[in-house]
Parts: C-alpha cells; structure tokens; sequence
C-alpha cells in the first residue's frame, strides 16, 4: 500500500509541509517587512535551529556557549572540592579499610523490625559523583546527597532479606560524624581509622569535567520536566 503523501496545512498543496512551504514563506517575509514581531518569531521558528539549553536560536545544545561555560564553571568547582575533601578524608582517617559503623534497618525473627549499628570495612568513596555539593559547609549538603560511601556490610543473623535487610554486600552509607563536624547529624562514626590514599584520577580535570558534564545535564532535565 503506497504511502499518502504530506500536504501543506497553507498552500494545500502534497508534497511538501508549512513549514518547508515556499508561498508560506513568502507570506512571512511580507508581513516582517510590514513590521510584525510574531511573522519575524515564526520565520526564525521554521529557518533555525533552536538551543535546547539556553531557548535561543542559531545553534543547538551540543554547541550551545552557555553550556560550555556552565561546564567549565562547575569542573573548576568540582576540582577544587575534590582536592579539599581527599585532604580531609585523610585528616580523619577515611581511607579504604577504615572500620564505620552505620545504622541499618530491618526484620529480625523474634525481635520485629529494629534498627541496628552495625560495623563494617569501608570499601571506598563515590569519587566520581562527589562534587562541591559534598563539602559539610555547602548549602546543599544534606539534601539527599550524603549516601557517598561504601561499606561491606554483614547481613545480622535471622535478618530476612524480604523484609527491608539488604543481602550482604557492598552498602552505600552517609558521611560518618567525622566528616560532618557535628555528631548529632549522623549514626555513622569511624571506629578504626585508615589512611590508605585513594586513586590519583579521580582528583585530574579530565575526571572532573566527566562529573560536571553530568551535573549539568541532570539540572537541564530537571528544569525540563517543570
């Protein structure tokens, strides 16, 4: 079965559309010429390519200067962040290895739904989502961006895992009290302290720049969806 061919929702015409119509067009090249804003909008809608990012035209997002400078703002940010908490993870002691403790929560036969302290090896830091929002003094820390550790954590014995325990395993826990500077903001403390050093290439620009791209983006679709 062949395929209807497109009409013009102008001209009336088949085989091409509004906006590739010549006649339509002309139409709006004769009322920007009288002075119409809107005819002078609509020409540039169907002419040019709009920015997704910044809403203005002439260029697309891959290109777009405001993203690129909103990039490399928040790569310096996230450079000069990483550099200031690997020093201070070192201060404390957070190195892999170091012994958490953390809270955790779930069933346990014969006792009911509990929380518990539980102690576990710290497996590393999510360098590669840690940005200046990680830093205690930001205003955004606490805001849902804490769980940036790993522990190994031991499931207790008579947890069922269908009921709220996770398995044992790697287990993403909030920054310890240490951390923080004031214990009252977290169950998690550091019991044995380790000052093994992490990998260098979580602390280069390139490493940086890949985080702050995502940054980025992740605000751009947020903004999208409003």
């Amino acid at each position: 079965m062949a395929r209807r061919k497109s009409s013009c929702r102008y001209c009336g015409k088949q085989g091409h559309t509004r906006r590739n119509c010549k006649d339509y067009k002309d139409y709006l090249k004769r009322e920007i010429d009288g002075g119409s804003y809107w005819a002078k909008e609509e020409y540039k809608r169907m002419t040019q390519t709009k920015c997704s990012y910044c809403q203005t035209y002439g260029h697309n997002r891959r290109v777009c200067d405001g993203r690129k400078e909103d990039i490399k703002t928040n790569t310096q940010e996230v450079y000069d962040a990483r550099l200031k908490i690997r020093e201070k993870v070192r201060d404390i002691g957070l190195g892999p290895g170091a012994l958490v403790q953390y809270e955790a929560s779930g069933w346990v036969e014969d006792e009911g739904y509990v929380r518990k302290m539980l102690i576990g090896p710290l497996l590393g830091i999510d360098w590669e989502n840690i940005t200046h929002y990680d830093w205690p003094d930001h205003s955004y820390f606490g805001h849902g961006r804490r769980s940036k550790c790993r522990v190994y954590h031991t499931q207790p014995a008579g947890a069922k895992t269908s009921s709220g325990w996770e398995p044992s395993g790697p287990y993403k826990v909030n920054w310890p009290a240490e951390y923080q500077g004031d214990t009252s903001r977290s169950a998690s403390c550091i019991i044995s302290p380790s000052h093994s050093e992490y990998e260098d290439k979580w602390f280069t620009k390139v490493a940086c720049q890949k985080t702050a791209v995502a940054m980025v983006d992740e605000s751009f679709n947020r903004k999208k969806k409003r």
